[in-house]
């Protein structure tokens, strides 16, 4: 299943036209997911110019990557 994670959504529509199932619609300014239809493929995800889209159970990225130290760039 597919997360819209709305704070960094920029209703561009990029996830809509890739779904293979049409599980996706832009509903003004609104992105549905149907559950029903969704299949986790995550090529909605990929085709996200922003990130804001993930699949269930992943962590979202803070835009910050961490060393093996723990500190970041």
């Amino acid at each position: 299943m597919v997360r819209v994670l709305r704070d960094r959504c920029g209703y561009c529509g990029s996830c809509v036209g890739v779904c293979p199932r049409g599980a996706i619609e832009m509903i003004d300014l609104f992105v549905r997911i149907d559950r029903e239809r969704c299949v986790g493929c995550g090529l909605c995800v990929k085709a996200c110019p922003l990130g804001a889209l993930m699949l269930q159970g992943e962590i979202p990225q803070t835009g910050l990557r961490t060393g093996i130290s723990g500190h970041t760039d």
